[in-house]
């Protein structure tokens, strides 16, 4: 059991925090670990990244040392600040200080975390282990996470948005109350929590970081020192995640020929918002050759532009969502 008592300043810096893709990614690590009977809703996405990963030999070996069944995760594994852009947060992850690496390493490994040869070498040399991990992250986002981003990103910005009703109506009681079964908030402003290590009660000056996670019941990080405490729930819907129709072999040849290939493939990356960098990735375009087609789109109508932070997120309208839809309904030619 965990106690979180917020202070009236910690209650005013409660946030609900962005959509991670290096949460998710890490997080996904032990759903893929799991018997499939423990996450079902999860089987589709389960059976074929095995596979995948698999057959492409990736070596997970130091990461699935660390994200184990039943265990909470190490914070410096997925550090916030939260953002949509993986590039960021690899970055960040890269740069976590060598000592929050060992302190997170002592914790765990002192409350059941099994010792390993390669996790002593992590806490001995802290800057070579994170840049083996970014780099087995990566890879693995490419194979397991990145081609199934848009629909993650749209459940959990689904999901924030309710949230936010929920704040906005009744405040954190209302809030706290629907995020999870093992989670409970008292008027003293005490969260409590059904947390796997034996931790000491805490006062928070600094608030909670809540953000959904697509691959998790509940879990989060009330120890480090280094971060505010943040805590992870279960997103809605998870059912219809992998529940979906495929679309035509080839959606984008009836819109390409109204807007030019280019175009017409940027709007189809905009199935959930996404930066110039993303859809450059994504795309193998330039960015200034997708800033420039953004601006054209932005104009007539066809994508919105919003400001998160220091990055701008495109998204598809209405109007553009039915002519993709138009094209996907095409037979290929």
């Amino acid at each position: 059991m965990v106690e979180i008592r917020l202070s009236h300043r910690g209650i005013a810096r409660t946030t609900l925090a962005a959509s991670s893709p290096l949460t998710e990614t890490v997080f996904s690590i032990r759903t893929l670990l799991s018997p499939v009977s423990r996450f079902p809703l999860h089987q589709p996405w389960t059976r074929r990244v095995r596979k995948i990963v698999r057959d492409r030999g990736v070596d997970l070996t130091l990461l699935t040392e660390l994200v184990r069944p039943g265990q909470p995760v190490p914070a410096f594994l997925a550090p916030p600040p939260y953002t949509p852009v993986m590039t960021a947060e690899l970055a960040r992850l890269r740069a976590v200080p060598a000592e929050s690496v060992r302190q997170e390493l002592d914790l765990h490994l002192r409350f059941g975390l099994p010792p390993t040869p390669r996790l002593a070498q992590l806490r001995a040399e802290p800057e070579a282990g994170l840049a083996e991990l970014a780099t087995t992250v990566e890879a693995y986002w490419r194979l397991a996470i990145e081609p199934h981003w848009p629909t993650l990103r749209l459940a959990l910005e689904g999901d924030l948005a309710h949230r936010t009703r929920q704040l906005a109506h009744g405040g954190l009681t209302t809030l706290f109350a629907n995020l999870h079964s093992d989670l409970s908030w008292d008027e003293d402003r005490t969260l409590r929590w059904n947390f796997p290590l034996p931790l000491p009660a805490a006062t928070s000056n600094a608030g909670i970081q809540l953000h959904p996670s697509a691959f998790l019941a509940i879990t989060g990080n009330t120890t480090s020192q280094c971060w505010p405490p943040t805590m992870c729930y279960p997103t809605r819907c998870v059912a219809a995640l992998w529940d979906r129709p495929h679309p035509c072999p080839d959606p984008l040849t009836a819109l390409a020929k109204i807007l030019g290939r280019s175009r017409a493939l940027l709007l189809s990356e905009l199935a959930g918002p996404a930066t110039t960098t993303e859809l450059a990735l994504r795309t193998r375009l330039t960015t200034g050759c997708v800033s420039q087609h953004l601006t054209a789109l932005h104009h007539a109508g066809l994508v919105t532009a919003r400001r998160d932070g220091l990055y701008v997120l495109y998204a598809r309208t209405a109007v553009s969502d039915a002519l993709l839809a138009g094209g996907m309904d095409q037979k290929p030619t």
